[in-house]
């Protein structure tokens, strides 16, 4: 099953991304269904979790990867034995903030599939609040940025009054 939508979020593009691209045992707090979130690897662009919680009325234990593709798409790929989701998000500028693009696929695999629909239906519904309940805290928690949060910072050069000097290398 394929679903995709966007959001609105009044909030920096910037802030958007770091915030939706760093997760935290905290997120339990606001993410819909999700009980533990255990962060297992941590790299410059990429972080691996072992989620628990339940999603379309089932428990579940998944291992998540997100990647980061900076500065405005990352993607989440989610293994929790019998669904998996490769969840494709993208931040494009609008005046009041950003839209939040997310685009998923849903794939079940065992028995579930011959109640396929009705699992991925679910399922989609369930990541949907999910993500409403994120935008929800990215608009509050933006509400506390100072004014000038949301622009980019001055690319002024520093003028160097007076010449660099460069250390003399070995044998020189």
């Amino acid at each position: 099953m394929h679903w995709k939508e966007t959001f609105k979020v009044h909030a920096p593009p910037a802030f958007v991304f770091e915030w939706m691209t760093t997760p935290t045992p905290q997120d339990t707090a606001y993410t819909k269904g999700l009980t533990s979130r255990k962060i297992t690897e941590k790299w410059k662009l990429q972080y691996t979790t072992q989620d628990e919680g339940i999603l379309a009325g089932l428990a579940y234990s998944s291992k998540a990867v997100l990647r980061k593709y900076p500065p405005r798409r990352w993607r989440l790929e989610e293994e929790a034995g019998t669904f998996y989701h490769r969840t494709e998000f993208a931040i494009n500028d609008t005046p009041e903030g950003c839209d939040l693009t997310v685009d998923m696929e849903i794939i079940v695999r065992g028995w579930r599939r011959m109640r396929e629909k009705a699992f991925r239906r679910k399922f989609a519904a369930d990541f949907r609040e999910r993500i409403v309940g994120w935008v929800a805290k990215l608009d509050e928690e933006a509400k506390a940025l100072p004014a000038d949060a949301g622009k980019p910072a001055g690319t002024e050069k520093k003028k160097v009054e007076r010449p660099i000097e460069i250390p003399k290398q070995y044998g020189s």
